[in-house]
């Protein structure tokens, strides 16, 4: 993993205090590949403009100290004010442009805190004042400045606060993604310049091959842990059309955690739910709600994957990564060392040398076939799917799919972003030879016929005839290589899956992944990615073959009795919420879990609240999601760490002390309600995986050691 040396200066007037405790936040917040040293300052001269003459010793010092640093931090009590003319003068002097290792060539950034509040237009003007003598003029670094109060940090360093914590390790990540996007056009000093590979390009940790929503969050979370990687992709481009459009709630869960669903959500079709129609008549409306397994995201996003991959492209550049995209993988081989990778671009090939390679690269995925890997299953039937705008006469809810009967044949209907923009699913006319306008003219008869409300298709944006496969891997995992999403495992797009299987996909692995590659943990830990992830792909046949069946719905003569079987249904409420429950939650992915990984250690305590081992930690709805312990264990679980959760009862009751944190693990103690749900009393526990789900719980010191002890790790 290539590290990153930043050194920093805290300011030395009266709340320089302050800033001592803000940097020790700042590098507990730090990512991982960041290593801080100080460059003290109370010694330097106060004035002087030639440090070589009149302070040699001082001046040689700064200069080394200044060398011997890729980046710079200042940590200053409100800004530049309380910087000693000193410190001015020393930046003054080793921005000269003749300076041999001057400001100018270290990607420099600045944030501060005081008791007192700034104005922001004079807090921005001192600030980048201070930031003027230090990068060059191109560079937009990165500044903060937060309100100081009692108890905000504490001496070692620990926030308090959930938002000013997620200001700072937003900071940092910032600062992390400016300081490797400069250094790719600006000199490292050479005890820390990586080695280039033969086409020049810097190594990574980690190779990426696939730049859709899985290779993308794969990326994005091997980044946001510290780990350096390159991302190729064979497309020229960025995808101009989508094949998924729907995410669901475990999903939303995941991008949570990765501190970006509410980005999703923003721009997102909120989905509540969806409607089965019949020839003219609607037969029932559900909302999603899902019974038997509580979720704060009682909905579906509906999103364009082409926004999808935007949002996580943006995510990934953030943290200072990049596509690469007309970079072809054409052969793969790997021995106990690492990964030997051939790539080709404009006819030019290069050969590069990776620790692990990650293929996200799709259902005729090249990294699996060069892993000798084959998909098992099955082809089954061809259906036309087509984007296009649609007029009605009558107004309809955009915020549901539609399950559509037209004389005997099945459609479905899905709202995408924009006013009028949908998705037409065929299961039966899949005659398709370019002819836009009488693909626009068929979906125009069925919709009118099945809805009862005429409608106008416009010619589609985009129309793709496909034949549905339901194939998977045996394995996910290949020594040093890892599959995920299309390239393991492809199936019926009939209830959403594909999207938001590979997005969890690359969640499991890569915290795993990074672990390894960050030294916390032995390689071992990597073979519960495929122990784990197989099973649920080999699951996900099933279902959707199941969710096939029923969408296309091949019996002329159940039209009949299709109107009486959903007037029984919306009279019996428990057989209304068995369908619900069977519709929504299966595709929900919220039943996903691992009892009986590596990672789980059995749960004899069955009468105990809260989740059991190997389920998601976060089984709860509004409004006690509201509450402040909830609202502190999801700041906590954005954390890329592993998390021990107790509750705060317990040094308000006896005076106790929290257990002893294990070696990975960050302590959250949460109040009630949060600890009742949890099922934490006054010395229980949970030990919850970088992925939010719970590997253990118990009672007490021991049990806990026993349960860490017991782990992979």
């Amino acid at each position: 993993m290539t590290r990153y040396k930043v050194g920093y200066f805290v300011g030395s007037l009266a709340t320089a205090s302050i800033n001592r405790t803000l940097s020790k936040a700042l590098i507990r917040l730090a990512p991982p590949d960041l290593e801080f040293v100080e460059i003290p300052i109370k010694d330097l001269p106060l004035y002087s403009y030639d440090y070589d003459a009149d302070y040699p010793a001082a001046g040689r010092a700064l200069k080394d100290a200044i060398a011997a640093v890729d980046a710079v931090l200042f940590v200053t009590p409100e800004y530049n004010r309380s910087l000693p003319g000193g410190l001015k003068n020393a930046i003054d002097w080793a921005s000269r442009p003749w300076g041999d290792n001057s400001f100018a060539h270290k990607p420099s950034a600045a944030i501060g805190a005081s008791p007192g509040t700034i104005r922001t237009a004079l807090a921005q003007q001192s600030l980048r004042g201070v930031l003027s003598y230090c990068n060059s003029p191109q560079m937009s670094a990165p500044e903060g400045y937060i309100q100081f109060k009692p108890g905000l940090i504490t001496d070692a360093g620990e926030v308090t606060d959930a938002g000013t914590e997620r200001f700072l390790r937003k900071f940092m990540e910032e600062f992390r993604a400016f300081i490797i996007r400069e250094l790719a056009v600006l000199p490292r000093p050479e005890t820390t310049r990586a080695e280039p590979s033969s086409s020049g390009a810097l190594e990574a940790d980690a190779l990426v091959v696939g730049a859709g929503p899985v290779g993308l969050m794969a990326a994005h979370e091997l980044l946001r842990r510290g780990i350096s990687v390159r991302v190729v992709d064979a497309a020229p481009g960025p995808a101009t059309t989508s094949r998924a459009a729907v995410i669901h709630p475990r999903t939303m869960e995941v991008l949570d955690q990765a501190g970006l669903y509410e980005e999703f959500n923003a721009r997102a079709v909120q989905g509540r739910g969806t409607a089965f129609d019949a020839d003219g008549r609607q037969l029932a409306s559900m909302d999603a709600h899902f019974v038997g397994y509580p979720t704060r995201f009682d909905k579906m996003l509906l999103l364009d994957q082409v926004i999808t991959e935007g949002l996580l492209r943006t995510a990934v550049e953030r943290l200072g990564g990049q596509v690469q995209w007309g970079v072809r993988l054409v052969a793969v081989a790997q021995d106990s060392g690492g990964v030997r990778a051939t790539l080709e671009r404009d006819g030019a090939t290069e050969e590069v040398s990776v620790p692990w390679l990650v293929g996200c690269d799709g259902g005729h995925s090249t990294v699996r076939d060069q892993l000798g890997l084959v998909l098992k299953g099955e082809s089954t039937e061809t259906w036309l799917v087509a984007d296009a705008e649609i007029t009605f006469d009558r107004p309809v809810e955009r915020d549901r799919i539609r399950w559509i009967r037209a004389d005997g044949t099945s459609m479905m209907l899905f709202p995408l972003v924009g006013d009028r923009r949908w998705r037409l699913l065929d299961t039966v006319d899949v005659d398709y030879v370019g002819d836009d306008a009488a693909v626009a003219e068929r979906f125009t008869r069925k919709l009118s016929r099945g809805l009862g409300n005429p409608a106008h298709v416009a010619h589609p944006t985009w129309v793709s005839v496909f034949t549905i496969q339901q194939r998977a891997a045996p394995t996910m995992q290949s020594g040093r290589c890892f599959l995920a999403g299309d390239a393991a495992h492809v199936h019926s797009p009939a209830s959403g899956q594909g999207l938001n299987t590979g997005v969890q996909d690359a969640f499991n692995l890569a915290w795993k992944l990074a672990a390894v590659i960050n030294d916390r943990a032995p390689a071992r830990l990597l073979d519960t990615y495929s122990a784990e992830r197989v099973p649920i792909a080999k699951a996900l046949l099933r279902s959707t073959r199941m969710a096939t069946q029923l969408v296309e719905l091949r019996n002329a003569v159940i039209d009949e009795y299709l109107p009486a079987m959903f007037e029984i249904v919306n009279a019996w409420p428990p057989i209304f919420e068995a369908l619900n429950q069977a519709l929504f939650g299966s595709m929900s992915g919220l039943g996903i879990a691992y009892p009986t990984s590596l990672l789980t250690v059995p749960d004899t305590d069955t009468l105990r609240p809260g989740p059991a081992a190997g389920q998601r930690l976060v089984q709860i709805r509004h409004p006690e999601a509201d509450t402040a312990g909830w609202r502190k264990l999801f700041e906590a679980l954005r954390d890329p760490a592993w998390l021990l959760v107790t509750s705060t009862a317990r040094t308000a009751a006896d005076g106790a002390a929290p257990p002893e944190l294990p070696r990975l693990a960050r302590g959250c103690p949460v109040d009630r309600p949060a600890a009742d749900t949890l099922g934490l009393d006054h010395d229980g526990w949970v030990l919850v995986r970088p992925d939010g789900y719970v590997a253990a719980r118990g009672h007490g010191q021991h049990e806990l050691d026993h349960a860490y002890s017991s782990l992979p790790l």
